[in-house]
């Protein structure tokens, strides 16, 4: 090489390799630490901690990992593959104790519990593994339509223009807690968003108010053109929807960041979630159709599903999107391909709705469904029954690797079964008498007549008879090889 030292990407300084990790996802950089020695150790120091904090925290939202120092890498990791768990089986429960249809509902599943409004004018509190009430709200000026619900606040917005907001460390019997209440809107309440201690609240008043959970005055008041139908704050951006149109803003100013017009052709947008990091919002509207947004792409629009009738309420739990509908039916689309990769996103979708791999739908026979969230785990709805199902996915994952490992055992046992049967050589009990094989009779009983019964079998060497024998032995054992590698495989 002209007596010059050969260059090498590892020569270059730590820093250097830092900025250009910092440039790939979450995939790349898993592929980038099977490299080498050096690369793994990068990837693991506190600069590659802080950058898997950045990727967990722009898909799902931070709940008790707030302080969460190391390990971001194997919690991204652990929260892809418990993703897989909602395409498994689940455990259903009935919660009892509402008068009326329940039309919202919100999962708190760090602290084990799920609230409920409903048309009865109340809000309820629950046990959500063991579906006990715990608590229920004197009576509201109306029907309960949105809640809201953090680490230790509830908050509810019914039609009579209230706000009124619980602790939920005092929530403990029916009466003992009352609710500080927040006036100011003039009409329904119809969205209803908490982040830390702040509140945002929608009405069919055309505006939105920001307030602080510990006063009684709005800090702010944004102006729309029409109804406010739903709106959803993600960090510092706050996504409304007013009639036909879709505003993203910021959330501390008010600011209008992007206003999308008339993204529907019919009726109005009458629920809307997003994504953490705001980039793509999901839409539903009366005409039934769930539809996804791709600010990215000037946005790109996108269909995901097709009700029979208007839509109720969306919920989203990356990357899965849970709808409800008045016609009954409760789906969930898995949009990880379309969410996730440049190719999809910039290109028009070749199919109307997703594959079958891609989406299910639970059954549900309590009328129109109303609300529905998901989190963590856990799916719950409410409908025009005043019945409250949950659907309890935690034992998905060992349910699937039992069925995997049952599946694995049968094909073996189907492998052996199919194999063709062999016979060994049989020796005769005389000294003097040669070799003889014992063969079977075939066909009709006529061929069988014309068969020499007594006919002898050629002579076979001892050595070449011991060598048919170790392969009938290794036959019957199903063809099982010694090699390490292809028992892991097999195992695997």
């Amino acid at each position: 090489m002209d007596g010059r030292q050969e260059l090498h990407i590892n020569h270059l300084h730590s820093s250097v390799l830092q900025t250009i990790f910092g440039a790939l996802g979450p995939k790349d950089l898993c592929r980038s630490s099977a490299v080498c020695t050096l690369w793994r150790d990068l990837n693991l120091d506190k600069v590659a901690e802080q950058r898997w904090r950045r990727f967990y925290s722009a898909r799902w939202q931070l709940r008790g990992e707030k302080d969460r120092m190391t390990g971001w890498q194997k919690l991204y990791g652990a929260k892809i593959r418990k993703s897989r768990i909602w395409q498994g089986q689940y455990q259903a429960d009935s919660l009892f104790g509402h008068k009326g249809g329940v039309r919202c509902i919100k999962l708190l599943p760090e602290r084990n519990l799920v609230a409920t409004g409903s048309l009865d004018k109340t809000v309820r509190l629950w046990d959500l593994e063991g579906g006990i009430p715990l608590s229920c709200s004197k009576l509201h000026g109306g029907t309960v339509r949105r809640l809201a619900i953090g680490q230790d606040t509830l908050v509810s917005g019914s039609t009579d223009a209230v706000l009124r907001v619980w602790d939920l460390a005092k929530l403990k019997t029916p009466q003992q807690s009352a609710p500080r209440k927040l006036i100011g809107h003039t009409g329904p309440i119809s969205g209803l968003a908490l982040v830390d201690s702040t509140i945002y609240s929608g009405s069919w008043d055309c505006s939105v108010r920001v307030w602080d959970k510990d006063r009684t005055k709005p800090k702010a008041v944004f102006k729309y053109d029409d109804w406010v139908w739903a709106i959803v704050c993600r960090g510092p951006s706050l996504v409304v929807a007013a009639g036909k149109d879709v505003i993203f803003q910021d959330a501390a100013t008010g600011k209008i960041i992007y206003h999308a017009k008339k993204i529907r052709q019919e009726g109005h947008v009458s629920c809307l979630e997003s994504t953490q990091d705001s980039r793509v919002i999901f839409t539903g509207a009366a005409d039934g159709v769930v539809q996804m947004h791709d600010t990215r792409a000037r946005f790109f629009t996108s269909t995901l599903w097709s009700h029979t009738a208007g839509v109720s309420d969306l919920a989203f739990e990356d990357p899965w999107v849970a709808s409800c509908s008045h016609d009954g039916s409760l789906a969930m689309i898995n949009i990880e391909k379309k969410l996730h990769s440049a190719n999809e996103i910039s290109q028009s979708p070749a199919k109307l709705f997703p594959r079958a791999s891609d989406s299910r739908k639970i059954a549900w026979k309590g009328g129109p469904v109303y609300c529905v969230d998901m989190c963590s785990e856990w799916l719950a709805c409410g409908s025009e029954s005043p019945v409250v199902k949950s659907w309890d996915f935690r034992g998905a994952e060992a349910a699937a690797m039992k069925a995997r490992a049952q599946r694995e055992a049968r094909k073996r046992r189907k492998g052996k079964r199919l194999e063709p049967k062999r016979r060994l050589p049989c020796i005769a009990s005389s000294d003097d008498e040669s070799h003889e094989l014992k063969e079977s009779k075939t066909g009709s009983e006529s061929d069988s007549d014309d068969m020499d019964s007594n006919q002898q079998a050629p002579l076979i060497p001892p050595s070449e008879m011991m060598h048919q024998g170790c392969g009938y032995w290794n036959h019957i054992r199903g063809g099982e090889s010694t090699d390490e590698g292809e028992m892991l495989e097999a195992y695997a």
